[in-house]
């Protein structure tokens, strides 16, 4: 049985942009189950919707500072700063939020 790793590996879109797409799903799952009650049923999946692309841009944006401290200290960039990766966080939790909504 292959592991989760060779079948990311596997993917198009490669194991970076699959791993933020799965660490956004419980976060769009969270935020779609804590915003249902003060919001209409669609309102609990754009929240998750909205909280993945933050979560994605800090992310990034995180990433893109790491990169500037090391090039301070004359060191390789640690990161990759892609607005993809962003998306892809984003899309996870859009998943999640309409497995919270479908739920």
């Amino acid at each position: 049985m292959p592991t989760l790793l060779a079948i990311l590996k596997g993917l198009p879109w490669g194991v970076d942009k699959s791993l933020h797409f799965l660490s956004a799903l419980p976060l769009g799952i969270g935020i779609g189950l804590l915003t249902r009650p003060w919001f209409p049923a669609t309102g609990s999946w754009v929240a998750a919707i909205l909280a993945g692309a933050l979560v994605g841009i800090a992310k990034e944006c995180g990433d893109h500072r790491k990169n500037q401290q090391a090039a301070k200290q004359g060191k390789p960039a640690p990161h990759s700063v892609e607005a993809l990766d962003a998306v892809a966080t984003m899309l996870g939790a859009l998943v999640g939020g309409l497995v919270a909504f479908l739920r």
